[in-house]
């Protein structure tokens, strides 16, 4: 990146705005640039997509550090192989096609292999089974009883 793009610093100009990760030896430093912002849609689209592009800079670190990626709790992801569909994976996860697409902001059926894809959760995974508790109900737990 230093190679295509300095910017030096004002002050010092023998300095680029970079210097300071370089100086950072031993550890590794990592920039993170989600992008730039030069109008009101660019903000709209950072401030609705902020989530993913977070997971994306997680994932993409996990895999630069040669470490396994492990998805927040709660959200399950498939990851997109030769023959893959939106339909078919929409049909293994028993979701539709258009809360895939909605999930994974896209906009449209083209997939790449490797694409990682976040599975929305069916509806029955968020709306469970509730009971209310009423005065009288008695839990059993093994040989306990709980009123």
């Amino acid at each position: 990146m230093r190679k295509y793009y300095q910017r030096r610093l004002p002050e010092d100009p023998s300095k680029d705005y970079y210097y300071i990760i370089r100086e950072t030896s031993p550890m590794q430093s990592l920039l993170v640039e989600y992008g730039f912002i030069d109008n009101a849609n660019d903000r709209v689209k950072l401030q609705n997509n902020l989530l993913d592009y977070v997971e994306a800079v997680v994932r993409a670190i996990a895999q630069y550090a040669g470490v396994t990626y492990v998805p927040p709790e709660g959200v399950t992801t498939y990851t997109v192989v030769r023959g893959d569909s939106l339909w078919s994976i929409a049909n293994r996860f028993g979701v539709t096609v258009d809360a895939l697409r909605k999930a994974n902001n896209l906009t449209s059926d083209a997939l790449q292999i490797g694409q990682i894809l976040k599975i929305p959760a069916t509806s029955s995974d968020s709306e469970g089974s509730y009971y209310t508790v009423v005065r009288g109900d008695i839990i059993f737990m093994g040989n306990n009883e709980y009123y």
